[in-house]
């Protein structure tokens, strides 16, 4: 809201006087510079043995020296661990000069003289020069300096990026957190808000509208306080209530959590007839609510509960992985437990019914000696089957709970494939439930039969074969689709029979169809693929999934099955753990409706609006966006009966952040901006010199916010260039230059969460130790042309100061969308400002923004042409290949009282950048 009132208003003079010891940086901030100085000092005795005549990295690469005359020297280094690359192919002008670079990433060349084109390539594959890594290529055009610093950064992801990450704490449940990082070369990233979520499982057996509950990061930070913890980034919750058969709040509940494991989950805490945490109690009172803190996410869990003269209860739920999980456990009375046993035969679709035959009679074949887990036991407590000559696979397992769901690992050797099983089951003690395990030959003869085509072993006349096996690190599910035949079986379980006329379906978490969906016959053969002509299940009913991703241990999926016509049947979200199978029952449900109206409330039983609605696997579907209101209140379209998870996210509460950079960016400046639900009061808190990260480095940062900053406000006009918008502005943000670095000390809220205009409003807090102010502001017009202006050498935070944006260059070849540009083509542009440019960075980028070229050009220069790519070098390398879409971007920087491009180099440049424009296209060789 512009105009707020600013509240601790200070004047200039004063602010050059105070200490401000309470926004006072930490104490790393000393230790860091000191120990980069050490590690400088360490590495220049390295460096002396190589070649001291510039500096390896050059100041983080760039030119140095005289003009050419004679000598050209050409150092190549690798911009994440700052070491030298020998065995880079240099190429001069179009490829008809080149060297290699030696021991010390020194490329030399005799006999040149004036300005030249340097090409760099990293040579992967080539003769006396194998590099472990992709690299990207780079090129300087027209470069006057006999010495030359290039860096290469390698293509790996996880070797070219880095994450700052944590949690915000000291935050109000109405106020939310963005946070941005500004790097070594001005660049900004910004992330936020940060969320508060929430993962719940819809309830059936309650009627519309129903009622979810939301927690906010806030109450889990209050609740982890009350209990003497600290909830951390990345650790998740579970809130539950335990209920009776009416659905009433139960007392006197003692309650145990366990991973899939059987490793313990920590204790329970619980809350008093009050609703508050009191973590001197160890059962539920009149509330019933109970909490678990600091759990792992992402994993399976089993709570449970049985408590003498009350009941038991056991829920079996995954873990989200961030945020709280809220779920019921209901508890009945106990009126035995219960003694299974069994056989453990291989699987066919109808095996269940195969076994109700009687083990002598039944067409299954027993498996001995498999391995069997159930859920919250310890691997060691398992047992396996026995290797009875007629009934082999006999088992027998004592003390399961009634009234419960487990899930069951069982492993029987190498020709098996590690199957997963659920096991569902009323009070009633089981006899000949038999458990089931697929074999590896079957499902790889189904995978064969799928013709799934293998390009990755295509042979020498590009013949491309077929499929022989599963992917590593996918899992499948196997199973069938079924309906209830009205009797129940001698264990007092409904009995079922296959579904004919099914079609069945995988979704990820944000509904994407993923995987390959295949109906099979009794026998196991693939019949068709689902979602080809009319393909549906057969009268076994029996399906088989598989290439569903896994690599992260487990990962969730929902699976579906409908009649043709499009009706729903039954959906389960489940979790599919790498290099298993799970076993799926699809059981054709009723016509209950969740709906029309769903109900978020938070603590207190208080309405919670603007809390946004999804479901694993969605869509949910709403009128508009799915955003409670004011009453906590979402009308939704009703959805059957079905095993339903649903995410709550608010932008506010505080919450883990998690934000990417690059890791060869040292000095990173970090901030957080505190807002309000006014959208004008904040707060912020910074720090500065972060880094250096290592390869895949991961920097933990909380943010803890001060109580009451002293503010200072700054205002101005900013001039948007052609073709942008107000719409368009992203930041404006003052600054602080420090010996550690630089960092933003305050912005202009409305960009972060209203309307931006270009009547900017910034408050600013102090640090201590700043030499000099900044303000930068920065602007994105839809066509992804960036405007960026950086006001450097302020003396103190101006009251007032007008900024005018530069104007992007205007891309001329390749245009937007342009085809047929082959492989070496010409890049020209039209400088987008009057005003003279020091250097243009050109680069090229796939279309999912990996970077693939770069190039220095001087200010002189509106056109260069792609280098030739060198015969002999691993294509992977190569900048663009036929009819494959790439992304071209030009960035016209300029820097205070200008820069030499025959002598600079990237640190001193960021010191002096004024501005920078960037405009962008994409073509097809």
């Amino acid at each position: 809201m512009r105009g707020a009132g600013t509240k601790n208003r200070t004047t200039k003079k004063q602010a050059q006087s105070l200490s401000l010891k309470r926004v006072r940086l930490p104490s790393w901030t000393f230790w860091v510079p000191l120990i980069l100085l050490m590690l400088m000092v360490l590495s220049c005795k390295e460096t002396e043995q190589r070649n001291v005549t510039f500096a390896l990295a050059s100041k983080d690469g760039g030119t140095a020296g005289g003009p050419i005359n004679g000598k050209l020297e050409v150092q190549v280094f690798d911009d994440v661990a700052r070491t030298p690359l020998a065995g880079i192919q240099v190429f001069i002008g179009s490829n008809d000069l080149s060297a290699t670079t030696n021991s010390q990433g020194i490329a030399t060349f005799e006999n040149l003289v004036g300005p030249q084109d340097i090409h760099v390539y990293a040579c992967l594959g080539c003769v006396d020069s194998p590099l472990p890594l992709f690299y990207q290529n780079v090129s300087f055009y027209q470069v006057n300096a006999s010495r030359v610093a290039i860096p290469m950064v390698t293509r790996d992801v996880s070797l070219s990026s880095g994450r700052l990450e944590g949690k915000v704490f000291n935050m109000q449940k109405d106020e939310t957190a963005f946070l941005g990082v500004i790097d070594a070369l001005g660049g900004f990233l910004l992330l936020g808000p940060t969320s508060s979520l929430t993962q719940q499982e819809i309830d059936f057996t309650v009627t519309s509208p129903k009622d979810l509950t939301f927690v906010y990061a806030r109450d889990l930070d209050d609740w982890a306080k009350e209990a003497g913890v600290q909830q951390n980034f990345r650790e998740a919750a579970i809130l539950g209530k335990v209920v009776n058969a009416e659905k009433l709040a139960q007392p006197g509940v003692q309650v145990t959590a366990e991973y899939f494991n059987g490793a313990n989950a920590g204790r329970a805490y619980y809350f008093n007839d009050s609703g508050v945490l009191d973590s001197s109690l160890e059962a539920t009172t009149s509330d019933g609510r109970f909490l678990f803190l600091k759990l792992v996410p992402n994993n399976d869990v089993i709570v449970y509960s049985a408590s003498r003269g009350i009941g038991v209860g056991l829920k079996f739920l995954r873990l989200p992985r961030e945020g709280t999980a809220v779920l019921n456990l209901p508890v009945v009375p106990l009126s035995n437990v219960l003694n299974l046993n069994g056989r453990v035969v291989v699987f066919r679709p109808d095996y269940r019914e195969e076994e109700e035959k009687g083990p002598l009679s039944s067409e299954n074949i027993g498996v001995a000696r498999a391995f069997i887990n159930f859920s919250g036991d310890t691997f060691s407590e398992s047992f396996v089957g026995n290797e009875g000559v007629v009934t082999a696979g006999h088992y027998q397992v004592t003390g399961r709970l009634p009234n419960s769901r487990y899930v069951i690992f069982l492993s029987a050797g190498s020709g098996f494939r590690a199957t997963f099983q659920e096991m569902s089951f009323s009070d009633r003690s089981k006899t000949n439930y038999p458990l089931t395990v697929a074999r590896i030959s079957t499902l790889t003869n189904m995978i064969i039969q799928a013709q799934i085509p293998d390009p990755a072993n295509t042979d020498e006349d590009g013949n491309i074969p077929i499929r022989l096996a599963f992917l590593p690190n996918n899992g499948e599910f196997l199973g069938r689709v079924t309906e209830k035949t009205g009797v129940l079986d001698v264990n007092g379980d409904p009995k079922l029979q296959a579904l004919e006329g099914a079609v069945v379906t995988v979704t990820g978490e944000a509904g994407n169809e993923v995987g390959k969906a295949y109906a099979i016959d009794i026998s196991g053969n693939i019949l068709c693929r689902f979602g080809e002509g009319s393909c549906a299940t057969d009268a076994s009913g029996g399906f088989f999934v598989f290439d569903l991703p896994a690599a992260s241990g487990l990962d969730v999926y929902v699976i579906t099955a409908r009649e043709s016509g499009g009706a729903l049947l039954d959906r389960q979200t489940r979790p599919v753990y790498a290099n298993s199978v799970r076993l799926v029952e699809l059981i054709k449900r009723g016509t209950l409706s969740v709906g029309p109206t769903l109900t978020v409330k938070g603590e207190g039983n208080n309405p919670v609006a603007s809390t946004f609605l999804t479901l694993i696997g969605g869509p949910l579907q709403c009128a508009a966006l799915c955003f409670t209101d004011a009453s906590g209140d979402l009308a939704i379209t009703p959805f059957t009966e079905g095993d339903y998870l649903i995410r709550m996210s608010r932008v506010s509460g505080g919450g883990d952040y998690s934000l990417r950079f690059q890791a060869s960016k040292r000095r990173l400046g970090f901030t957080a901006f505190r807002i309000g639900p006014d959208d004008s009061s904040y707060n912020l808190t910074f720090g500065t010199g972060l880094g250096p990260l290592g390869p895949s480095g991961r920097l933990p940062f909380d943010i803890f916010f001060e109580e009451d900053p002293t503010f200072f406000e700054t205002t101005g006009t900013i001039t948007l260039p052609p073709g942008f918008q107000e719409s368009d502005l992203k930041m404006a943000s003052m600054g602080g230059v420090v010996p550690q670095g630089r960092v933003f000390t305050g912005t202009d809220t409305d960009m972060l969460v209203a309307q931006p205009s270009s009547q900017y409003r910034i408050q600013s807090i102090l640090a201590e130790g700043i030499e000099s102010f900044f303000l930068g502001v920065r602007a994105q017009n839809a066509a992804g042309a960036l405007s960026f202006s950086l006001t450097q050498g302020l003396s103190a935070i101006p009251d007032v100061l007008d900024v005018s944006l530069p104007t992007p260059p205007v891309q001329i070849t390749p245009a937007s969308g342009a085809t047929g540009m082959g492989l070496t083509p010409t890049f020209s542009w039209v400088p987008g400002t009057s005003s003279p440019v020091d250097l243009y960075l050109v680069s090229l980028e796939s279309t999912s923004g990996a970077l693939l070229w770069q190039a220095w050009v001087p200010g002189s220069l509106q056109e260069i042409v792609l280098p030739p790519f060198p015969e002999g070098v691993t294509a992977g390398l190569k900048p663009l290949s036929e009819s494959v879409a790439v992304v071209w971007k030009v960035e016209a920087i300029r820097a205070q009282e200008g820069v030499s491009f025959h002598d600079f180099n990237r640190q001193e440049l960021a010191k002096k950048i004024i501005d920078r424009s960037l405009s962008r296209s994409s073509f097809t060789p």
